[in-house]
């Protein structure tokens, strides 16, 4: 190791007794320095990692990626590495797969935000009298406030700046799997079917819970991101919130230690942030956000468990076991996470796709939000 900068830097291309490679899987050349003061360059740099250009190149061309994405693929092939600290072809393809996911995803929201039409002009001037710099929040923020007629005036943009504005740093992170979590099962070779009813509302109630749309929500799904398909589609044209997809690993392997892996990325993105949890009963949602919460005690607010099949008591313990998404509402009332006023909205949203149940019953549930927050066994 040499020092540079105050950082430590790894020079030799392998561990003792293993050849250097030229970021493929077999034997060639030291791997040569990247271009310098790149992004990727300043990327591999802190985190003392080294790959060929001419690899990272080639990868980003076949996965549709340019130069702009290169210091993101650095960045996710480094988790990947198996510790001599060179990125292979494998580890950069991983990568590539992954940063090209979450690229659909950015892209499916910025269709919806292409979608409506506004005044440029205006746009800017509303920036500046608050003081702001980041154009998609407040259009995303408007969207979500209204614009129901794909206009958006200059009151529309003003409202959602001012709450932009007022809401930076008020929010709470949400991590959420995907499949028999907010999709169903669908029929084979069938287009996706809708969400479960009400997800979409909980999901945008607790993105917007500090007045501004981030990107709170964050999915993290065992799916490699080659198996992903028509979902980073289906979640913008669904207009489910989306902050970040993170896949889990070509092969499938490992599950529980990858997405705990993720979960702790995405942690780290959002930095002090209480989190909400959703899973499902069908695999290993229950044992990744135990290891999570054993990890993070002060910052999961709540885990919800979607019940999709019959699952062990103790699996769930200190978990929230929920039929619904209305019944996920008013347990996060408990949880504080969701005012009453928010949870009814959920549960009236959660009726009006499908739910069999009244505005009775919603309100008998919002009367006496149902248990303490869970200790032990799945409430």
């Amino acid at each position: 190791m040499r020092e540079r900068g105050g950082l430590a830097m790894r020079i030799d291309a392998a561990r003792p007794g293993r050849p250097a490679t030229d970021g493929t899987d077999a034997a060639a050349p030291e791997p040569e320095a990247s271009p310098a003061g790149s992004a990727a360059a300043l990327v591999a740099e802190r985190l003392g990692v080294r790959y060929r250009e001419a690899v990272l190149e080639s990868v980003l061309a076949a996965h549709g990626l340019g130069p702009t994405d290169a210091a993101r693929v650095i960045a996710a092939a480094a988790r990947r590495d198996d510790g001599d600290r060179v990125l292979r072809r494998s580890e950069l393809e991983a990568a590539a797969q992954r940063v090209a996911a979450g690229a659909r995803a950015e892209r499916a929201q910025a269709a919806r935000i292409g979608s409506y039409r506004w005044s440029l002009a205006e746009l800017e001037q509303v920036l500046a009298a608050y003081g702001l710099e980041d154009g998609r929040a407040v259009l995303s923020t408007a969207i979500a406030l209204g614009g129901r007629d794909r206009v958006l005036s200059r009151a529309e943009l003003e409202a959602a700046a001012r709450r932009v504005a007022a809401g930076a740093g008020a929010g709470i992170t949400v991590i959420s799997d995907i499949d028999k979590t907010v999709l169903p099962p669908g029929e084979q070779g069938a287009p996706l079917p809708p969400p479960y009813p009400g997800v979409r509302a909980l999901y945008e109630a607790l993105e917007m819970r500090d007045g501004v749309v981030d990107g709170d929500v964050r999915f993290v799904t065992g799916r490699p991101a080659a198996a992903l398909g028509a979902v980073p589609d289906w979640l913008g044209r669904e207009r489910m919130p989306v902050g970040a997809i993170e896949t889990g690993r070509p092969d499938w392997s490992a599950p529980l230690e990858e997405k705990v892996a993720d979960i702790e990325a995405q942690l780290a993105a959002r930095a002090g942030e209480p989190v909400v949890l959703f899973g499902d009963s069908s695999h290993l949602d229950p044992e990744v956000y135990r290891e999570v919460a054993r990890r993070h005690p002060d910052r999961v607010l709540a885990t919800v468990i979607h019940r999709v099949r019959p699952i062990e008591p103790d699996r769930v313990a200190g978990m929230w076991l929920v039929d619904d998404y209305a019944e996920a509402a008013v347990r996060l009332v408990v949880a504080g996470a969701l005012t009453r006023e928010q949870a009814r909205a959920v549960a009236l949203a959660a009726q009006s796709e499908g739910l069999e149940i009244t505005e009775a019953q919603i309100d008998r549930w919002l009367e006496a939000p149902r248990g303490p927050r869970p200790t032990a066994g799945g409430q």
